[in-house]
């Protein structure tokens, strides 16, 4: 990272786990802080700093408090759910069934953004660095109940879709 004037990084736990996602954003927190980086730009995740005790949050969070120890110049975007979630390969076959399917109550609101809109936002971070720096944003496009979610999918689709709360 020698010579770069910002960086962005995200990290995620869906391919190798917790542990190995808190490994990766600090060893870029570390990296970052050797090579004297101007502006790093983390992506996090929505309350991440709330202590809801979901473990992908704390991971998280944990990221962004090394980022905050070694002192690296940053800003923390937090988005909330991905719409995109909704082809993921849990919910994506229940959809070709005609149904949603989460823990959510059906009236309960959900915020939303897109991953296009995270990287609109991220650039808009870096592009303008003295606005956004030490700065920490959650993210959000929409919010919407299942109930609410369940009609656009129907009318977008042109098939019934019903919505179906499962165990948490």
């Amino acid at each position: 990272m020698r010579g770069m004037d910002a960086v962005f990084t995200m990290s995620t736990p869906f391919e190798a786990g917790l542990e190995a996602e808190t490994r990766q954003g600090f060893a870029v927190a570390d990296v970052t802080s050797s090579a004297g980086i101007a502006h790093l730009v983390f992506s996090s995740v929505g309350s991440a700093d709330r202590k809801t005790g979901i473990p992908h949050f704390e991971s998280k969070y944990q990221v962004e408090q090394r980022i905050k120890e070694l002192g690296v110049p940053h800003t923390v975007i937090r988005p909330v759910y991905f719409f995109e979630n909704i082809f993921n390969l849990f919910v994506l076959p229940g959809l070709k069934a005609g149904k949603l399917a989460t823990a959510l109550p059906v009236d309960r609101l959900l915020q939303q953004v897109s991953v296009r809109n995270i990287a609109s936002f991220a650039v808009l971070a870096l592009e303008n660095r003295d606005s956004f720096l030490g700065r920490s944003i959650d993210i959000a496009l929409d919010e919407v109940t299942r109930e609410q979610a369940t009609r656009v999918l129907s009318e977008v689709s042109g098939r019934s879709i019903e919505y179906v709360q499962t165990p948490l």
